[in-house]
């Protein structure tokens, strides 16, 4: 018994020996770059794969060739350093751009790129407030050299995923001269003098300022990339006459300016559509300006597209034999001239407005199921005034009869509705020849929901009325007030 114990003693002995020889060799470092790269990408910063370099002589250089790069500025701070955040601006876009630089010049390609310099607090909506959208001092250090040189490097050396948010510049703020409420008139004349030249001196400056400041890029063309992001911080936009974007998938492009005189426009609509992108399944494009005119000639494979805030369009054309999403949200500032929507497959629809319905092209009413934001007026001025009418909204009432789902938003142009005369014949006012004429069959649709609503409106329970007696199996209607 006492030699069986002695035998288990020297096992464990021998176990132990044998552990501590492993620990002192190390076994993941003889791994090959293969296995460790995949493993450095799950590292969530750069910075963080650069402080692999410690490990051991394996690691030092190892980051270098990292497949995945995230440079990003975080959440927002709870508080907040002037001089800090300018050094730390300074060193985030430095680092950043030598690291690209130094990738441009060797080693293998980068799957994924980060490049945020927006807040990525939930809070932060980045549509048009400059200094809650990122570091303050990041708008002084991001010029159109480090845009250009960014998407340079997406364009050859990406090929999978590339995200780029710059933040807008920041607005130049005026400051109200100080002034005293019991000066006699003469002075509150002579302070109003200086107060005028003040602020114009404060317009030319900030003018200048500007003008030296705006940011200029370049759409990158990549034939590798699956998924680019660009929100351009108001960058105006270049837009190439052809492009190669045989493996993109997922576009988004927002916050940038198109100069619509120069076809950039039209060349963007190119772009897109299937010589171009054969394999685009998700485009997005928003808070774009100089974007008059988007014909799109989508190959089968698009399945959605997403507009929001393009005020200054006034032709949408897209024909998307594929697509099953169509979003149009707050475009053409409801001057919208005409739209033709040939997606013989489209299920989902946010229609915002489209013009008026002479001006209406679509087909796809047959297998929509679903109408979002569907804008609807009343008490409108006549159109010649510029206004927009309802008969985009009737149209797609009367004609999209298979939809289960339809979300309405009620607009009005004038307060107090009372005092004026409406003059549009598809108004759902008090006009003699109002929707009550209009023949609307909305026999599948089960669940309405109504924003904008006003009890005090005549018009607005007349439509209620008027979609409850169209939907004979309606199972449920949401009604949200109107907020003054």
């Amino acid at each position: 018994m006492y030699r069986s114990i002695e035998s288990m003693d020297d096992v464990q002995e021998t176990t132990t020996t044998t552990m501590a020889a492993v620990a002192d060799h190390d076994m993941i470092s003889e791994l090959p770059d293969d296995v460790l790269l995949p493993i450095l990408a799950f590292l969530p910063e750069a910075s963080d794969v650069a402080r692999t370099s410690v490990l051991s002589w394996r690691w030092r250089y190892l980051w270098h060739n990292a497949i995945n790069l995230r440079f990003t500025v975080g959440e927002k701070p709870r508080t907040y350093s002037e001089v800090d955040d300018a050094d730390d601006a300074r060193r985030l876009i430095d680092g950043a751009s030598a690291v690209l630089a130094r990738r441009a010049g060797g080693g293998p390609d980068v799957e994924d790129v980060e490049m945020s310099f927006v807040y990525s607090s939930k809070d932060n909506t980045y549509h048009e407030g400059p200094e809650e959208d990122g570091p303050y001092s990041i708008h002084s250090y991001i010029t159109s050299e480090h845009v250009a040189a960014w998407l340079l490097f997406a364009a050859h050396r990406v090929t999978r995923r590339f995200t780029l948010a710059v933040p807008t510049l920041p607005k130049q703020g005026r400051r109200a001269p100080e002034g005293d409420d019991d000066d006699e008139g003469h002075q509150q004349e002579a302070q109003a003098v200086a107060a005028e030249e003040a602020v114009q001196e404060e317009e030319e400056a900030a003018a200048a300022t500007a003008s030296e400041r705006v940011l200029l890029a370049e759409l990158p063309c990549t034939a590798r990339a699956e998924q680019l992001s660009l929100t351009l911080g108001k960058a105006i936009l270049t837009v190439p006459s052809t492009g190669d974007f045989h493996a993109l998938t997922d576009l988004l492009l927002s916050h940038a300016r198109l100069y619509a005189g120069r076809g950039d426009d039209l060349r963007l609509g190119h772009l897109l559509s299937s010589p171009c992108c054969p394999r685009l399944r998700r485009a997005q494009l928003s808070y774009i300006t100089g974007l008059t005119t988007l014909r799109l000639a989508a190959a089968g494979t698009l399945e959605e597209l997403r507009l929001r805030n393009i005020l200054d369009l006034r032709t949408l054309d897209v024909d998307a034999p594929g697509l099953r999403v169509l979003a149009v949200k707050d475009c053409g500032s409801y001057a919208m001239k005409a739209a033709t929507i040939l997606a013989p497959r489209l299920q989902a629809l946010g229609c915002g407005h489209m013009g008026p319905a002479e001006k209406l092209r679509f087909a796809g009413a047959a297998s929509l199921r679903r109408i979002d934001d569907l804008v609807v007026w009343t008490h409108r001025l006549p159109r010649e005034h510029g206004e927009s009418d309802n008969s985009a909204a009737v149209w797609f009432l009367r004609h999209c009869t298979t939809v289960s789902h339809l979300g309405v938003r009620l607009n009005m142009s004038m307060w107090p509705p009372e005092h004026f005369e409406c003059s549009d014949t598809s108004c759902i006012c008090d006009h003699p020849k109002g929707w009550e004429d209009h023949k609307i069959s909305l026999q599948h649709l089960r669940n309405i929901e109504i924003r904008g609503y006003h009890q005090q409106l005549d018009s607005h329970r007349r439509l209620v009325q008027l979609l409850l007696a169209s939907a004979p199996i309606l199972e449920r209607m949401t009604v949200c007030l109107k907020q003054f």
